[in-house]
């Protein structure tokens, strides 16, 4: 008679024998015949690969992010502050020639003539 449990290396069979059956053809796991070291060794080297490589990855990929991100960002921001700078001071500078520049030199030929009115008054 088939029973599923008839030893510890069986355990790993009966939980690939149900996901993979069909694959199989719905045999029973000892018909199988599948190479228990491969299986063994698959997951021994994804499961320690697996962290080994997120740790590796997530230090070395922090170290070199942080330094090359705080490099780039320096020169990105850099550039990016001296050319905003040169166009607010453009903007600033003909907001500032339009507003106050053009008013004064409307109101200077006033300014002009009401000076000499008042030297005609005051004598």
């Amino acid at each position: 008679m088939y029973f599923p449990l008839q030893g510890p290396s069986q355990f790993f069979l009966l939980l690939l024998h149900h996901p993979f059956g069909s694959l199989f053809g719905q045999v029973p796991p000892h018909e199988q015949h599948l190479d228990d070291g491969a299986f063994v060794g698959g997951l021994v080297g994804g499961l320690v690969g697996g962290l080994v490589g997120g740790l590796v990855g997530g230090l070395v990929g922090g170290l070199v992010g942080t330094k090359v991100g705080a490099e780039v960002g320096t020169k990105v921001g850099t550039d990016v502050g001296i050319s905003v700078g040169k166009l607010v001071g453009l903007f600033v500078g003909e907001y500032v020639f339009f507003t106050v520049g053009l008013a004064l030199v409307l109101l200077l030929p006033l300014i002009l003539e009401l000076k000499l009115v008042l030297r005609a008054i005051v004598g």
